[in-house]
């Protein structure tokens, strides 16, 4: 027994449906949504010396301060004959700010608090997605990095 031409069509259709289910945040057409959900913050230390973060956001209408942590992440070490390290110091935060909106997010590592905006590094959260998840850290060689992350909470 075959399958007619409608019902074919009806299968195709179901099956890319539910391929795509939970994929709200794909979008063919590049269109940057105007509000972001931030899902966490994770602060990674790499580096083999200590690290003092300071990781801010700030709603990008206001310009008001809607998160702000100082954070001392130890240092990174590796067990004896590792070939890599072992444990990083760190720390995570959940849900930093409790509603989606427009947010930029700020970082700045070993300094008393930087003198202006311009000091910090920064990114705006809007250009990355409708929903992320954020990776801050220092990296083996000693450079601070942001890296965004797409969980599967959101999808």
């Amino acid at each position: 027994m075959g399958f007619s031409r409608r019902s074919a069509l009806r299968l195709s259709g179901i099956a890319l449906c539910s391929g795509m289910a939970g994929c709200s945040s794909y979008n063919p057409f590049g269109e940057k949504p105007s509000q972001v959900y931030i899902t966490d913050i994770t602060i990674v230390n790499l580096d083999t010396e200590p690290h003092l973060f300071d990781v801010m956001i700030r709603d990008a209408k206001t310009e008001t301060v809607v998160f702000w942590e100082r954070y001392t992440a130890d240092a990174a070490t590796k067990a004896e004959n590792a070939p890599h390290y072992t444990t990083a110091g760190g720390t995570y935060w959940e849900n930093p700010v409790s509603d989606s909106g427009e947010y930029v997010l700020y970082v700045d590592a070993d300094r008393e608090i930087a003198e202006n905006d311009s000091e910090w590094e920064t990114a705006k959260l809007t250009e990355q997605g409708d929903c992320v998840g954020l990776d801050v850290g220092i990296d083996q060689e000693g450079y601070l990095y942001i890296s965004v992350k797409y969980p599967e909470s959101c999808r």
